[in-house]
C-alpha cells in the first residue's frame, strides 16, 4: 500500500460519488468493490480525478434537488398532521427520464402520521406538467416506519427494471417490496403475504439481490430474523424469479461474496449452524455479475479448513456451480476463499450461499 491517505481518499471519494449517483442495491455493491480496492491498495488520485468527482457530485445534487421539488408538490393531504404540517417525509426514485433529462416517471413513498405510508406515481404529461396518482399497491403494512427508500433495479438480462420499496420500522431490519411497472399499473411480484382487502406484508427482510444461479436472473437472499447474540445463527431464505415472480427456492445458513481486487488475498467468513439443523448442505456459487462481468477464472474454497471438491471446474465461462459440502457441525463454522480474476477483469466477485437441505430445482 502506498504511503499517506491517498488510496483511502480516492476510494472514499469514488464510493461517495457512486453512492449518490446510483441506486440502493448498486450502491451496496459499489461500496463492497471500493472496500476491496481500498484493502488491496490504489494509487493516489490526481487533481483532475478529484475535480471530476466533485463536479459529478455537484451535478447530481442539483438534479436531485430539482427532482425533490417535483415530489414535494404531491404530499397527500390525508397524511399531513395538522399539528405538525411540516414533518412529512418522503423518499423517491426516478424510473426514467425524458430526452431533456427531466423525470418522466417518479415513484415516491410519503410517510405520514397515520398507520400507513402511501406510494404515488408522478408522471410527466405531454405539455411538461406532472400528475400524481395512487398506484394501487401503495399502502404498506409497517406502522410507524422510521425511514424509507425507493430504488429501481434490473433483475434479469432483459434490462427491464423493477421498483423496490424499503421501509424500516421499530423492529430490526428493512422490509422490502418488489413491484413491476407496466406503464399504468404497479404489480407486486413478491414474495409477499397479501391481506385480502388490506395492505401487503413483505416477506423480504434486508435482502441482497445477487447473481447466484447463473440463470440470467438475480436471486433475492433474505434474512429470516435477527439475533441480539453475536454468535447466534441467523438463517436465510432464498427466492428465485419464476414466471415473473419471486418464489421461495430454499433456506440456508450463510450467504455473502468473495471479492478480488488488485491482490487476491484469502478471505474468511464465520457462520453459525443451529443445533437442529441436519443438512445435507450444498455450496451454491454464482460467478460475477448479472451481465457476465466481474467473473473469476478460478477459486479455492475451504469450509472448516477443508478444500471443497469440484471448484477446479470454475472458470470465466462458468456462470454458476453447485457443490456438495461434506459436513458442517452445530455452532461456529468458517468458509474461506481465494480467487483468481479472469483475464482483463479489474475486480472479480464470487457470490455464495450455503444451502440447508435444498429443494430440487
Amino acid at each position: 500500500m502506498t504511503s499517506g491517505n491517498g488510496p483511502v481518499l480516492r476510494i472514499a471519494l469514488l464510493a461517495a460519488s457512486i453512492l449518490v449517483a446510483s441506486g440502493l442495491f448498486a450502491a451496496r455493491h459499489a461500496l463492497a468493490v471500493a472496500q476491496s480496492a481500498s484493502k488491496n491498495g490504489q494509487s493516489s488520485p490526481t487533481q483532475a480525478e478529484m475535480a471530476a468527482v466533485r463536479a459529478q457530485r455537484a451535478a447530481w445534487e442539483a438534479q436531485r434537488a430539482a427532482d425533490q421539488a417535483v415530489v414535494d408538490r404531491y404530499f397527500p393531504d390525508d397524511l399531513v398532521d395538522p399539528s405538525h404540517p411540516h414533518d412529512g417525509r418522503n423518499c423517491f426514485a426516478v424510473y426514467d427520464r425524458g430526452a431533456d433529462g427531466a423525470p418522466a416517471t417518479i415513484f415516491a413513498v410519503y410517510e405520514g402520521s397515520g398507520p400507513y405510508d402511501e406510494m404515488l406515481v408522478i408522471a410527466r404529461k405531454e405539455r411538461g406538467e406532472y400528475r400524481a396518482q395512487d398506484v394501487g399497491e401503495g399502502r404498506f403494512n409497517l406502522p410507524g416506519s422510521l425511514s424509507c427508500s425507493v430504488d429501481t433495479l434490473a433483475i434479469d438480462r432483459s434490462g427491464s427494471k423493477v421498483v423496490t420499496v424499503s421501509l424500516s420500522g421499530n423492529d430490526p431490519g428493512e422490509a422490502v417490496w418488489v413491484f413491476r411497472w407496466d406503464g399504468s399499473q404497479l404489480d407486486s411480484i413478491g414474495p409477499t403475504s397479501p391481506s385480502p382487502g388490506g395492505p401487503v406484508d413483505s416477506d423480504l427482510t434486508d435482502p441482497s439481490f445477487v447473481n447466484l444461479y447463473g440463470d440470467g436472473t438475480l436471486a433475492a437472499v433474505s434474512q429470516d430474523g435477527f439475533s441480539r447474540e453475536e454468535a447466534a445463527p441467523v438463517p436465510i431464505s432464498i427466492y428465485r424469479l419464476r414466471h415473473g415472480n419471486y418464489v421461495l427456492s430454499g433456506h440456508g445458513v450463510d450467504a455473502l461474496d468473495f471479492m478480488c481486487g488488485v491482490h487476491c488475498d484469502a478471505q474468511t467468513d464465520e457462520f453459525t449452524v443451529s443445533e437442529d439443523s441436519r443438512g445435507p448442505y450444498v455450496l451454491q456459487l454464482g460467478n460475477g455479475d448479472l451481465d457476465g462481468g466481474s467473473r473469476v477464472h478460478a477459486a479455492h474454497i475451504r469450509i472448516n479448513g477443508k478444500e471443497i471438491a469440484g471448484v477446479a471446474k470454475l472458470n470465466e465461462r462458468v456462470g454458476a456451480l453447485t457443490l456438495p459440502i461434506p459436513e458442517l457441525h452445530p455452532g461456529s463454522n468458517t468458509i474461506s476463499g481465494t480467487l483468481v480474476r479472469a483475464p482483463g477483469v479489474r475486480v472479480g466477485k464470487l457470490n455464495y450461499a450455503i444451502l440447508d437441505h435444498p429443494a430440487q430445482q
